[in-house]
C-alpha cells in the first residue's frame, strides 16, 4: 500500500513536470519554432544580449576568460556584476550542451524545462501545504503559463527565480506557521545567488507574507512572546542567507558603483486604473511589452476560482480579508511608481516595467487552490460574478480598449461559462470531483496553450538559419585572424547583428550593450565620437585613424572592397574583406605624463578637439593631425532659426518641406595631407537631444543623425564634386517640424602625419599578453623615466593589482577613464591581475555566516531548547 501510495505521487510530480513541456512543444510546434521549424524564441533581449551572453560563457567554461573581467565590454570591464545578474542561474548550464551556432535551440530548451520546474516546484508548494492530488495539476500548470512566462519569456536570468519560488514562499509560510526556518534560509540563499535583482524583490514579497501569514493568527494562539519570537526569527534568517551569499552579492554590489541609473521615483500612475483587470482576459496581450499592462494572465478558470475563494464560507472571514487586502495592496504597487520603483530598487525600470507582476499569480493562483480545497456545493456567487463580466466587458468595448476586443470577450466569456457550468454540476449526481477537476483541468490547459500561443504572435522570431549563416560567416573570418595573429589586440567591424558580437566571437571590440555597463565608461566613449545612447556606446561605421589606433583596433572587418582610412587589405575574396592597421598600439604603450591631465569633460561637444588633445599630451607637441575644415558658407533654407543658449531652433516654414535644412559647404582645397595626397573629411554634430533627422552630402542621403543608433563622428571619404567648384556640401534636414542644433564639426586627418605620430610612440617596445581575462603578463621599455608614464588603453579600475618586476604598484587615471601607472628606467616585467573589490571581504562573510549557523545547528541538534519548531522544513 505504501509503495502504491509513492508510486502514485511520484507519477503526479512527473505529471506536474511533462504537461507543461509538452504543451509547450505543441505551441512551438504551431509556430515552427526550432526543433520544428526555422522560428526560434530569440527575440528582443534574447536575440541582442543573452544568445552573445551564452555564446561568452562557454568560452569562461570552456576558454581563457573568467568571471572577473572582460575585454569584449567596450574597453573593457569588471564582469563580476554582470555575472552575478546574467550567469549564475542554474538553467543557463544548459548552454553549455549547444555549439554557438545553436544557442537559440538551448534557449527553446531552456524555457522548456523551465516551464516544467516552475509548475513542478509550484506542486510540490501545494502538495506540501493541502497534500499531494491529481487537482493540483490546475494550478501548477497556470503557475508555468503564467503572462509574466509567457511575455517575459526572453528573461532567461529570472528563470531560476521562478522555479525556485513557489519554495521559497513555503519556506516563509513554514516559519511564519511553525518556526522551522531551514527551507527559507537554503532558499533565500540561492535566490540572492540566482540573480541579486530579482532577489531584492523576492526579499519585499517574503516579508510581505510573513506579515500576511503571522496576520492570519496561528502564532498568536501561542501568546506574544511567540509572534514576537517568530518575526526575530525571520530576520535573523533573512539577514544569514543575505550574508551566506556575500561571496557574490558583495563584489556584485560594489561593482555596480555607476552601472545603474540614478535614484528616480516620480509620482504618477502608470496606466488607467480601470483597465488593469482586462489583463485577465484571454489573448489580451498585444505585442506592447514596454508601455502595457502589467503581465497578470494566469487563466480564466483560476480567476473563477480565486473569486468563489472570497465567498466561501468555509475559509474564515479573518483570512479573506486579509487576502483581499494584500492583494489590493499588490495590484496598488503595480499601478502607483513610486510604490512600482521601489520594488526596482528605486530606479525606472527599462523595457520591462513590471518585474514582480508574477508574485501577484501567484498569490492569485495560491487563494483560486485554498478555495478550492474548502469547496462546498454553496457559495458559488455566479450571476454576481457573470453580471459583474458583462459589465465589464460592456465598459472595455465602449472605451475601445487595446488589449480586449469582441475576441477576447467571447473566449473568456466562453470559458467562464463552461467553468462555471462544470462548477455548478459539482456534487450533482454522476458529476463527482474527479469529473470536476478533469474538467476543470482541461479547460484550463486548452486557455493557457491559446494564450501563450496567442502572445507569441506578436514577437517577431528571429530565424535559425539567418542566426547561423551570420554566425558561420563572421565566425570563420575571426578565427582565420586568430590563426594569422595569436597576440593580444583589439579587432571591430563596419557591420553587426548586435552591439555584443564582441562577446559572440570572443575577441577584444569597443561595442558593448549590457544593463550592467559603467555610464561613466559609456560618456567617455561619447566625448570621443562613438555612439553612447546613455545605455551603451557601439563601434558602429568608419572613424578617425586616431581612434583606431590609440585603441589598439589592429584588425577590421568589412563588407565592402574598399574602406576610408586606406588600411592593408589582407583578403580579396570571400564576403567579409579583411583589413589591417598598422598604426595600431598595442594596449599597452609608453608615453608622456601629460596624458593623465587631459580632462575628457572640458571638450563635450567637439570630439575631434579632444583626441587632438590627447594627441598632444603623449608627446608634449602641437601634432595637428586633425584639422579643422573651413566653412566657406552656411546655407539656411526653408528654416526659420531661432537663437537659444547654446543652441539654435530651427523650424520650417512649411512642415511638409522635406528639402528644407541647414547646408555647409567646404572648401576641399586644403583637405590634403603634407604629401599631398586627398584627406578624409570628418563630421559630428551636437545637439540637445535625439531628433528625426536626415544627413545628406550633396542630395545623397547619408541616412539618419540624432537617433538611438546614429550620432557619432561621420567620415565623409567621398572626392568632393568637380561641378561644385570643389566644395563639400554638407546638410542637415528634418523630418518633423522643428530641429535643435548645437555646433557642427568638419576636421579632416592627415594620415601620414598619424602614421608617423604612432610610429613613434611605438619605438618605446611594449608588449602585453592575455593568461586569462583577468590577468595579463608583459614588458616595458621605458627609456627615460623623467616625464614618461605606461598607459593601458583600459578603463581605470582599482581593482587592477599592478606589478613591476613583482612589485606592488599604484594605477591612476589617465585621460580621466584609462588605466596608467609609472615605472623606472629600463626594461621591466609587468603583470596585471584583476581582483574585484569586495571579493576577500565577501568570502570572510560567507565563511563567517557559514560557521555560525553550524554552530546553532550544531546546538539545536544536541542542546535542544523548548522553543515550537525544531528547525526542519
Amino acid at each position: 500500500m505504501t509503495f502504491r501510495k509513492k508510486t502514485g505521487k511520484a507519477l503526479l510530480y512527473a505529471a506536474a513536470f511533462f504537461l507543461p513541456v509538452l504543451l509547450c512543444a505543441l505551441v512551438f510546434l504551431l509556430h515552427g519554432i526550432a526543433p520544428f521549424g526555422d522560428n526560434t524564441i530569440m527575440t528582443g533581449d534574447a536575440e541582442y544580449q543573452f544568445v552573445d551572453y551564452f555564446s561568452y560563457l562557454k568560452t569562461i567554461v570552456f576558454g581563457n576568460n573568467d568571471f572577473f573581467y572582460s575585454f569584449s565590454k567596450n574597453l573593457g570591464g569588471s564582469l563580476t556584476g554582470f555575472s552575478a545578474y546574467y550567469y549564475l542561474s542554474p538553467v543557463n548550464l544548459l548552454t553549455l550542451f549547444f555549439s554557438s551556432e545553436y544557442l537559440p535551440l538551448s534557449l527553446s530548451a531552456m524555457y522548456a524545462l523551465t516551464l516544467g520546474l516552475c509548475s513542478l516546484s509550484f506542486f510540490v508548494f501545494l502538495s506540501a501545504r493541502f497534500g499531494a492530488r491529481c487537482s493540483h495539476l490546475i494550478f501548477s500548470l497556470s503557475y508555468a503559463f503564467m503572462g509574466f512566462l509567457t511575455v517575459y519569456f526572453q528573461l532567461t536570468m529570472y528563470y531560476s527565480g521562478l522555479i525556485i519560488f513557489p519554495l521559497l514562499m513555503l519556506g516563509v509560510m513554514s516559519l511564519a506557521e511553525s518556526g522551522k526556518y531551514r527551507l527559507y534560509l537554503v532558499c533565500l540563499f540561492l535566490t540572492v545567488v540566482f540573480n541579486y535583482y530579482a532577489a531584492f524583490m523576492q526579499c519585499i514579497f517574503s516579508l510581505l507574507m510573513f506579515a500576511y501569514t503571522m496576520a492570519q493568527g496561528r502564532a498568536e494562539r501561542n501568546g506574544r512572546k511567540e509572534t514576537l519570537s517568530r518575526w526575530g526569527r525571520f530576520i535573523g534568517v533573512s539577514l544569514s542567507a543575505v550574508l551566506l551569499s556575500a561571496f557574490t552579492l558583495l563584489p556584485a554590489l560594489l561593482s555596480l558603483g555607476d552601472e545603474k541609473n540614478s535614484f528616480s521615483v516620480g509620482f504618477f500612475r502608470l496606466f488607467p486604473l480601470s483597465r488593469l483587470f482586462s489583463a485577465f482576459y484571454t489573448g489580451s496581450f498585444k505585442g506592447n511589452v514596454a508601455g502595457g499592462l502589467p503581465n497578470l494572465f494566469c487563466g480564466v478558470i483560476i480567476l473563477l476560482l480565486a473569486v468563489i475563494y472570497f465567498f466561501n464560507s468555509e475559509i474564515p472571514p479573518r483570512e479573506r480579508i486579509l487576502s483581499g487586502a494584500f492583494l489590493t495592496f499588490l495590484l496598488l504597487n503595480l499601478w502607483l511608481n513610486p510604490l512600482n520603483v521601489a520594488w526596482h530598487g528605486f530606479n525606472q525600470p527599462i523595457g520591462f516595467p513590471f518585474r514582480y507582476s508574477y508574485m501577484v499569480s501567484f498569490l492569485i493562483i495560491y487563494l483560486s487552490c485554498r478555495g478550492c480545497e474548502k469547496l462546498s456545493p454553496g457559495s458559488r456567487p455566479f450571476i454576481v460574478f457573470g453580471a459583474v463580466f458583462a459589465l465589464y466587458s460592456a465598459f472595455l468595448l465602449i472605451v475601445k480598449s487595446d488589449s480586449v476586443g469582441i475576441r477576447e470577450v467571447i473566449l473568456t466569456g466562453a470559458l467562464l461559462a463552461l467553468g462555471g457550468a462544470a462548477l455548478a454540476l459539482y456534487g450533482k449526481k454522476r458529476f463527482s470531483v474527479v469529473i470536476l477537476g478533469v474538467v476543470l483541468l482541461v479547460l484550463n490547459a486548452a486557455d493557457l496553450s491559446f494564450n501563450f500561443y496567442d502572445v507569441l504572435n506578436h514577437f517577431e522570431l528571429a530565424s535559425l538559419a539567418e542566426y547561423r549563416g551570420y554566425v558561420s560567416e563572421v565566425g570563420e573570418a575571426v578565427d582565420t585572424l586568430r590563426e594569422e595573429d595569436t597576440g593580444f589586440y583589439r579587432m571591430d567591424k563596419y557591420f553587426r547583428r548586435t552591439h555584443n558580437d564582441a562577446m559572440q566571437f570572443d575577441y577584444a571590440g569597443l561595442s558593448h550593450f549590457s544593463s550592467s555597463e559603467k555610464k561613466e565608461k559609456i560618456a567617455f566613449m561619447g566625448r570621443l565620437g562613438f555612439r553612447n545612447n546613455g545605455n551603451w556606446a557601439f563601434y558602429s561605421e568608419p572613424t578617425t585613424v586616431f581612434l583606431d589606433s590609440f585603441f589598439g583596433v589592429k584588425y577590421l572587418l568589412s563588407r565592402q572592397h574598399s574602406i576610408p582610412n586606406d588600411y592593408e587589405k589582407l583578403n580579396r575574396e570571400g564576403e567579409i574583406r579583411r583589413y589591417r592597421n598598422n598604426s595600431a598600439l598595442p594596449l599597452m604603450f609608453v608615453c608622456n605624463r601629460e596624458i593623465r591631465s587631459v580632462d575628457s569633460r572640458g571638450f563635450y561637444g567637439n570630439p575631434f578637439a579632444l583626441q587632438e588633445a590627447i594627441a598632444d599630451s603623449m608627446n608634449g607637441e602641437e601634432n595637428h593631425l586633425l584639422i579643422p575644415a573651413e566653412i566657406k558658407e552656411i546655407r539656411v533654407e526653408g528654416l526659420d532659426p531661432e537663437e537659444g543658449e547654446g543652441v539654435t531652433v530651427y523650424r520650417k516654414t512649411d512642415p511638409e518641406d522635406m528639402s528644407a535644412g541647414v547646408e555647409y559647404r567646404i572648401a576641399a582645397t586644403d583637405i590634403k595631407t603634407e604629401a599631398g595626397e586627398r584627406a578624409n573629411l570628418f563630421a559630428f554634430f551636437d545637439a540637445p537631444r535625439r531628433q528625426n533627422v536626415a544627413l545628406f552630402r550633396y542630395d545623397d542621403n547619408l541616412g539618419d543623425y540624432f537617433d538611438t543608433y546614429r550620432w557619432n563622428i561621420v567620415n565623409l571619404e567621398d572626392k568632393p564634386r568637380e561641378e561644385e567648384n570643389g566644395e563639400y556640401f554638407i546638410s542637415l534636414r528634418p523630418r518633423d517640424a522643428e530641429m535643435e542644433l548645437s555646433g557642427a564639426y568638419f576636421y579632416y586627418e592627415d594620415r601620414d602625419r598619424s602614421a608617423a605620430f604612432f610610429d613613434k610612440i611605438r619605438e618605446n617596445a611594449c608588449e602585453l599578453n592575455k593568461i586569462t581575462s583577468s590577468h595579463l603578463t608583459g614588458s616595458v621599455a621605458m627609456p627615460e623615466a623623467e616625464g614618461k608614464c605606461v598607459v593601458l588603453s583600459i578603463p581605470f579600475d582599482t581593482a587592477w593589482n599592478i606589478y613591476v618586476d613583482g612589485k606592488r604598484t599604484e594605477s591612476k587615471r589617465a585621460a580621466d577613464m584609462l588605466l596608467s601607472f609609472d615605472v623606472p628606467q629600463g626594461t621591466h616585467g609587468v603583470e596585471l591581475f584583476y581582483r574585484p573589490r569586495g571579493i576577500k571581504a565577501g568570502m570572510a562573510m560567507t565563511i563567517l555566516t557559514l560557521l555560525v549557523l553550524l554552530g546553532f545547528l550544531v546546538r539545536e541538534k544536541f542542546f535542544p531548547g523548548k522553543e515550537e519548531g525544531d528547525g526542519c522544513a
